[in-house]
């Protein structure tokens, strides 16, 4: 096998490959991009948390501004609704 016969088939293998690597990368640039919109949101909601803290908002419902219960923010420290509005949403 010569050197330019190595090499059209060294393209040919890639070009074969090419599109799975493609799709991988694809998917997990999509999987990334999830991840990071997720985090995103939690920033943004953890953000409010604080917020709500410096106001002495912190652990009061923003549906009926009741106490959210105990039990609720030790389950889910950033809750943000009683367990009467909780279940509504």
């Amino acid at each position: 096998m010569t050197y330019f016969d190595e090499k059209e088939a060294s393209a040919e293998s890639v070009s074969e490959v090419a599109p799975a690597i493609v799709g991988k990368f694809e998917s997990d640039n999509d999987k990334l991009s999830s991840l990071l919109n997720e985090l995103e949101k939690k920033l943004i909601h953890m953000e409010e948390v604080l917020t709500r803290i410096d106001t002495a908002g912190y652990g009061k419902c923003q549906e009926c501004d009741g106490d959210v219960e105990v039990e609720i923010l030790k389950a889910d420290p950033l809750a943000q609704r009683c367990s009467l509005h909780r279940s509504h949403n």
